[in-house]
Protein backbone atom coordinates (compact mmCIF):
# COMPACT_ATOMS: atom_id res chain seq x y z
CA UNK A 1 0.00 0.00 0.00
CA UNK A 2 0.82 3.53 -0.30
CA UNK A 3 1.56 4.43 3.02
CA UNK A 4 3.84 1.37 3.62
CA UNK A 5 6.07 2.37 0.40
CA UNK A 6 6.59 5.72 1.64
CA UNK A 7 7.65 4.62 5.49
CA UNK A 8 10.27 2.11 3.43
CA UNK A 9 11.04 5.24 1.43
CA UNK A 10 11.99 7.53 3.99
CA UNK A 11 13.70 4.88 6.06
CA UNK A 12 15.63 4.06 3.22
CA UNK A 13 17.01 8.02 2.87
CA UNK A 14 17.52 8.26 6.25
CA UNK A 15 19.68 4.85 6.80
CA UNK A 16 21.75 5.99 4.18
CA UNK A 17 22.54 9.29 5.21
CA UNK A 18 23.76 8.28 8.73
CA UNK A 19 26.25 5.79 7.08
CA UNK A 20 27.37 8.05 4.53
CA UNK A 21 29.96 10.95 5.29
CA UNK A 22 28.61 12.87 1.96
CA UNK A 23 27.07 15.76 3.85
CA UNK A 24 29.70 15.53 6.76
CA UNK A 25 32.60 18.34 7.30
CA UNK A 26 36.09 16.98 7.14
CA UNK A 27 37.41 16.95 10.93
CA UNK A 28 40.55 18.41 11.07
CA UNK A 29 42.62 19.71 13.86
CA UNK A 30 42.06 23.72 14.23
CA UNK A 31 46.18 24.04 14.82
CA UNK A 32 46.60 21.86 11.03
CA UNK A 33 43.46 23.93 9.68
CA UNK A 34 46.13 27.34 10.76
CA UNK A 35 49.28 26.03 9.81
CA UNK A 36 48.13 25.44 6.15
CA UNK A 37 47.88 28.71 3.41
CA UNK A 38 46.29 26.20 0.56
CA UNK A 39 44.39 23.69 0.02
CA UNK A 40 44.54 20.69 -2.67
CA UNK A 41 41.74 19.32 -4.31
CA UNK A 42 41.06 16.01 -6.15
CA UNK A 43 40.77 17.66 -9.59
CA UNK A 44 44.61 17.43 -9.89
CA UNK A 45 45.04 20.58 -12.07
CA UNK A 46 42.69 20.05 -13.92
CA UNK A 47 41.81 24.03 -14.57
CA UNK A 48 45.30 25.02 -13.86
CA UNK A 49 45.53 26.23 -17.42
CA UNK A 50 41.68 27.18 -18.12
CA UNK A 51 41.29 30.53 -19.25
CA UNK A 52 38.02 33.25 -19.36
CA UNK A 53 36.99 33.94 -22.80
CA UNK A 54 37.12 30.83 -24.61
CA UNK A 55 39.44 28.50 -26.35
CA UNK A 56 42.00 30.35 -28.74
CA UNK A 57 41.15 33.96 -27.44
CA UNK A 58 44.39 35.78 -26.66
CA UNK A 59 44.31 39.35 -24.99
CA UNK A 60 44.74 41.29 -29.03
CA UNK A 61 42.08 39.32 -29.74
CA UNK A 62 39.82 40.03 -26.76
CA UNK A 63 40.67 43.84 -27.15
CA UNK A 64 39.79 43.84 -30.62
CA UNK A 65 36.35 41.92 -30.28
CA UNK A 66 35.86 44.11 -27.44
CA UNK A 67 36.79 47.10 -30.13
CA UNK A 68 34.17 45.94 -32.47
CA UNK A 69 31.56 45.56 -29.85
CA UNK A 70 32.54 49.67 -28.88
CA UNK A 71 31.83 50.21 -32.87
CA UNK A 72 28.56 48.47 -32.92
CA UNK A 73 27.32 49.96 -29.68
CA UNK A 74 28.62 53.87 -30.90
CA UNK A 75 26.92 52.83 -33.87
CA UNK A 76 23.51 52.34 -32.30
CA UNK A 77 23.18 55.40 -30.38
CA UNK A 78 23.98 57.13 -33.12
CA UNK A 79 21.54 59.68 -34.52
CA UNK A 80 19.20 58.88 -37.22
CA UNK A 81 20.50 60.52 -40.07
CA UNK A 82 23.99 58.44 -39.81
CA UNK A 83 21.58 54.98 -39.36
CA UNK A 84 20.26 55.95 -42.34
CA UNK A 85 22.93 56.65 -44.52
CA UNK A 86 24.58 53.07 -42.98
CA UNK A 87 21.69 51.41 -44.09
CA UNK A 88 21.96 52.79 -47.69
CA UNK A 89 25.30 51.21 -48.24
CA UNK A 90 24.35 48.47 -47.08
CA UNK A 91 21.36 48.40 -49.26
CA UNK A 92 23.80 49.41 -52.21
CA UNK A 93 26.89 46.70 -51.26
CA UNK A 94 23.33 44.17 -51.53
CA UNK A 95 22.22 45.47 -54.58
CA UNK A 96 26.32 45.05 -55.99
CA UNK A 97 25.91 41.71 -55.02
CA UNK A 98 23.33 40.70 -56.58
CA UNK A 99 24.05 41.81 -59.96
CA UNK A 100 27.04 40.28 -60.06
CA UNK A 101 25.56 37.34 -59.23
CA UNK A 102 22.88 37.56 -61.68
CA UNK A 103 25.89 38.78 -64.20
CA UNK A 104 27.89 35.44 -63.46
CA UNK A 105 25.29 32.93 -63.93
CA UNK A 106 22.91 34.73 -66.45
CA UNK A 107 24.50 32.39 -69.42
CA UNK A 108 22.54 29.44 -67.96
CA UNK A 109 19.45 31.20 -68.09
CA UNK A 110 20.04 32.89 -71.30
CA UNK A 111 17.55 31.64 -74.43
CA UNK A 112 20.12 30.20 -76.65
CA UNK A 113 19.29 30.48 -80.72
CA UNK A 114 19.94 27.83 -83.19
CA UNK A 115 23.60 26.87 -83.59
CA UNK A 116 24.14 28.29 -79.59
CA UNK A 117 25.67 26.16 -77.28
CA UNK A 118 25.90 26.88 -73.42
CA UNK A 119 28.88 24.74 -73.18
CA UNK A 120 30.69 26.97 -75.32
CA UNK A 121 29.81 29.92 -73.11
CA UNK A 122 30.92 27.45 -70.55
CA UNK A 123 34.30 27.12 -71.66
CA UNK A 124 34.68 30.46 -72.17
CA UNK A 125 34.09 31.40 -68.49
CA UNK A 126 36.08 29.09 -67.81
CA UNK A 127 39.30 30.16 -69.37
CA UNK A 128 38.63 33.73 -68.16
CA UNK A 129 38.83 32.67 -64.25
CA UNK A 130 35.26 33.13 -63.93
CA UNK A 131 34.60 29.88 -63.39
CA UNK A 132 36.40 28.30 -60.84
CA UNK A 133 38.04 24.86 -60.89
CA UNK A 134 36.01 22.17 -59.68
CA UNK A 135 38.71 19.94 -57.89
CA UNK A 136 40.14 22.97 -55.97
CA UNK A 137 36.83 25.34 -55.45
CA UNK A 138 37.11 25.35 -51.73
CA UNK A 139 40.76 26.43 -51.97
CA UNK A 140 41.61 23.23 -49.66
CA UNK A 141 43.84 20.18 -50.92
CA UNK A 142 41.79 17.39 -48.53
CA UNK A 143 38.41 18.74 -50.03
CA UNK A 144 38.87 18.20 -54.01
CA UNK A 145 35.93 17.43 -56.20
CA UNK A 146 32.03 18.01 -56.20
CA UNK A 147 29.74 15.97 -54.60
CA UNK A 148 30.76 13.31 -53.01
Amino acid sequence: NRSTSLVLALAAVASSASTSSAFVAPTTSSSAQKSSSSTTTSLSGLFDNWGTGGSGNSKESLDDQWEQQQAILKARRAPASEREQYFQKVEERRNEATRKQKDMWAWQTKKYGKGEDPLTEWKKRRESGQISDLEDQYGDPKKVGGIP
